[in-house]
């Protein structure tokens, strides 16, 4: 293959572009201090060997990461055609880069996902060393398995079309079932955001002897009780949700006693917000039930951005709060009291160690 101006040829000579510097001037080139990785000591126009792109998803949140990072964001054209055809061209060389691309999968869904599998694509295609997806909330992770018959397995099917791409790597926080991991046939970091909410909490001042964690149906009680056993191992306790469709949330009973304690309901996503909405009643005494101090809710990912959800969480919380937000902080912001932790913090931490997140970052 034609090798592009500026790259290095087999006999350590360089093809088109200016020759590289002498030892003597790359002595005295001055430091590059934020710049991750080996610095490039050829052509000044290629230093770094990482390269941070962002999707149109979310690039407040793309623009954090890199911040954190000590890079720039990179430039990327992407546009739609009229008939909703995704076009994507990468302005600047990637050859024999590390590519991150930030592209969570927020509303809508299947646009974002089509645009991440052709921005892959295009990375692949410009000789990218390694293509890492960074995908802060995995959508169709909820279809993860089959509950009835005759119905597709979402997450494998994505999971594919991803590895199918060209990525080489994932990076995913709060996944909804810890065995989507086993989707994928690359390696994949599921790294957690409760750091985030643990430094939020730590800000509150609460005594860990006044909170309860609760978690908000069965599923959730493994995520629950590890989010516990950092707060000093806090009580438990469990809401008996039942599901009659799709969205249609139902509370049937509280396991556990919230008596007089400050109840922190942990979730990992926010659709319709119809769990919270049928999970506070009971926290806030309904029923005849004793009721808790203070009701504080995290969720992981904000499924959807439109008004209709601040709404309901706005009537459901003392407190809420997300730490990885899928564009929806704007209409949560408009609830009242609930604001948005951004998780940028946390994508850094895997990036930098190749994958290997500190074990606060992670459930050993």
């Amino acid at each position: 293959a034609a090798a592009a101006p500026g790259d290095k040829a087999a006999g350590g000579l360089y093809v088109g572009g200016e020759p590289p510097p002498s030892a003597a001037a790359v002595r005295h080139l001055p430091p590059s201090p934020g710049v991750i990785g080996t610095p490039y000591s050829g052509p000044t126009t290629n230093r770094s060997k990482l390269k941070i792109f962002s999707g149109t998803a979310n690039r407040e949140l793309s623009e954090e990461v890199a911040h954190y990072m000590g890079v720039n964001l990179g430039k990327i054209n992407i546009k739609h055609f009229a008939d909703g055809e995704t076009y994507v061209q990468v302005q600047e060389s990637v050859r024999g880069c590390d590519v991150f691309l930030i592209q969570p999968t927020s509303p809508p869904a299947n646009d974002h996902l089509m645009e991440l599998f052709v921005m892959i694509d295009a990375c692949r295609r410009a000789s990218a060393r390694s293509i890492t997806a960074v995908i802060p909330y995995f959508g169709y992770a909820r279809a993860d398995r089959k509950v009835v018959g005759r119905e597709s397995i979402g997450a494998k099917l994505t999971a594919n079309l991803i590895t199918k791409a060209g990525a080489d790597r994932v990076i995913s926080i709060d996944l909804h079932s810890g065995q989507c991991v086993g989707y994928f046939d690359i390696p994949v970091d599921h790294v957690y955001g409760s750091p985030v909410i643990l430094d939020y909490l730590a800000s509150k001042m609460i005594s860990t002897e006044d909170l309860v964690i609760v978690s908000p149906d069965v599923g959730g009680v493994a995520r629950a009780r590890a989010f516990a056993k950092k707060l000093s191992d806090a009580p438990l306790a469990i809401i008996d949700k039942r599901r009659s469709g799709h969205n249609v949330a139902e509370v049937m009973n509280l396991i556990g006693d919230v008596d007089g304690k400050v109840a922190v309901l942990v979730d990992d996503m926010i659709d319709t917000a119809g769990t919270i909405t049928a999970g506070a009643p009971p926290l806030r005494g309904g029923a005849g039930r004793r009721a808790s101090r203070a009701l504080l809710i995290f969720f992981a990912a904000v499924a959807r951005g439109r008004g209709q959800i601040g709404g309901r969480a706005g009537d459901a919380r003392d407190a809420a709060r997300t730490r990885c937000g899928g564009g929806a902080a704007d209409a949560l912001g408009r609830a009242g009291r609930v604001g948005a932790a951004s998780p940028a913090p946390v994508h850094p931490v895997a990036a930098r160690r190749g994958g290997d997140a500190p074990r606060g970052l992670r459930r050993e």
